[in-house]
């Protein structure tokens, strides 16, 4: 505790990253330490109290490892999915992130099955060996065009994965542009281009460049992917009137009343509403689909800027 308390003191860094043992509940309940970003792998905290700042973050693996198994179509991996796209808890910020300065890149996660550390000159013993990647088809660089256009889509998946989750993303330097380090995990001696940034950018590392840069504008620009509580894991549109949805009965016709958003950028404006007590008028209506062998019924929401089929 000291230590950290030096470095905040001394140094008047903004936050640590501890690792190791270090006692986390004393560190929690430092108030010299209230203002100070304190990032460590679990942490058992209270709430905030009204007034005070959320100053710890949960940084691990959690995050990675499940929507990597989720990204590369590992079975029953659904309920992981969930849990760390909308894990926001009241007590620790979370930061999220697809790749480490310890493993693969984020390129490297969809172009290679195993490590390739042969360079480090320990016969490919060190550095993990659970990468949790996919590499499309093939191991390694690539000219089959089928092949890149999968792990650009599977590249572009994972940013949406990161980018569109609760929680603070982390994105490690060069990914943004497709870098690479040949599959090895473990480049922490390799002072030469494997472990270099490649800032001479080619066509494919540019297209997802920009395609980053629009996922985080996105983000910005949507405060639904970052809310303040953690969300619930239902629809939000019937949920967000729980305490007033009702079935009214009207002559000829069925009509619920319910709010309505125009697009997830409204979501926060229908909590608010909620807990007004505020509600928009929608109208269900059935109908029969007879465009198959079986007429199967279903029923159409209507409302203001809003229309689904169930």
């Amino acid at each position: 505790m000291e230590t950290v308390r030096f470095w905040v003191r001394e140094y008047h860094v903004d936050g640590i990253h501890l690792t190791g043992y270090a006692p986390t509940a004393l560190l929690a309940k430092d108030p010299y330490l209230a203002d100070t970003k304190l990032w460590a792998i679990s942490w058992e905290a209270e709430k905030p109290a009204a007034g005070e700042k959320k100053h710890l973050g949960e940084y691990n693996e959690g995050f990675l490892i499940d929507m990597r198994r989720a990204l590369k179509g590992d079975e029953e991996q659904m309920s992981s999915l969930i849990f760390r796209n909308r894990r926001n808890p009241a007590e620790c910020g979370v930061l999220n992130f697809m790749a480490g300065t310890n493993g693969f890149t984020m390129l490297d996660m969809v172009s290679y099955d195993q490590k390739h550390n042969e360079a480090n000159g320990e016969n490919n013993r060190d550095g993990s060996d659970y990468n949790y990647s996919w590499n499309c088809g093939a191991e390694g660089p690539v000219r089959k065009k089928r092949i890149q256009e999968l792990r650009a889509r599977q590249l572009r998946n994972a940013m949406l994965m990161l980018f569109l989750s609760q929680g603070t993303p982390v994105l490690l330097a060069g990914d943004e542009s497709g870098n690479s380090q040949n599959g090895n995990n473990n480049a922490y001696c390799q002072d030469n281009e494997t472990s270099w940034i490649n800032w001479n950018l080619n066509k494919w590392d540019q297209e997802l460049l920009e395609f980053v840069k629009h996922v985080i504008a996105f983000r910005k620009a949507h405060p639904v992917f970052h809310m303040e509580q953690e969300p619930r894991v239902m629809d939000y549109l019937p949920a967000a009137t729980r305490t007033s949805l009702t079935m009214e009965s009207m002559p000829g016709s069925r009509s619920l009343r319910i709010s309505a958003a125009r697009s997830a950028s409204s979501i926060a404006e229908i909590m608010r509403r909620s807990q007004t007590g505020k509600t928009m008028p929608f109208s269900l209506s059935s109908s029969t689909c007879t465009g198959s062998r079986t007429a199967l019924p279903f029923q159409t929401f209507r409302g203001p800027g809003v229309e689904s089929v169930i």
